[in-house]
């Protein structure tokens, strides 16, 4: 019995009521064991509220998930009679979906940990979103393994001050 995974195309909003009744479904028909992992696609970001760090979940794909299941005829006819369930990512007519390539779904799960992508360089324009200098735009002299040290002009005079990456954000225009 091979396991693949898999991309069910799901209702928005409703991950957790569906995995509940994947599992209550399979669990009825003694099938449970079928089934390893289901992976709600979702990345973490910081926030900052009243000054404080939050650190926050969204879902980067809603509408799908990722289930890690063997597949045959019967369990493919169980999970598309749940409500709330779609159907299946590359679903073919009268055949098993096409499985999700394990290096595509281990991309997806490095994105899923990542908290924040530090791609800076030295020279770029940035913002300060925290702390008594918020809002503040400044250029990035040197960059440590934990920390950077932006210039910025603060009453007229060029400062450099030593922040964390989590202080900072990219200044688009």
């Amino acid at each position: 019995m091979k396991k693949k995974w898999y991309i069910l195309k799901i209702k928005n909003g409703e991950e957790k009521n569906i995995i509940n009744k994947i599992k209550y479904k399979l669990l009825k028909v003694k099938k449970l064991k079928y089934i390893k992992y289901i992976f709600i696609p979702t990345k973490k970001y910081i926030k900052f509220k009243n000054g404080k760090k939050q650190i926050c979940k969204i879902k980067y794909l809603p509408g799908y998930m990722f289930i890690y299941i063997y597949l045959n005829k019967y369990i493919l006819l169980i999970l598309k009679k749940i409500t709330g369930i779609y159907g299946f990512l590359n679903e073919r007519y009268n055949k098993l979906p096409l499985n999700i390539n394990y290096n595509e779904l281990k991309n997806i799960i490095k994105k899923n940990y990542n908290y924040k992508n530090y791609n800076y360089k030295i020279g770029e324009n940035v913002i300060i979103n925290s702390g008594i200098f918020n809002n503040i735009k400044g250029r990035i002299e040197k960059i440590n393994k934990n920390n950077i040290i932006l210039s910025i002009n603060f009453l007229g005079k060029k400062t450099e001050i030593k922040l964390n990456f989590d202080n900072i954000n990219k200044l688009y225009k």
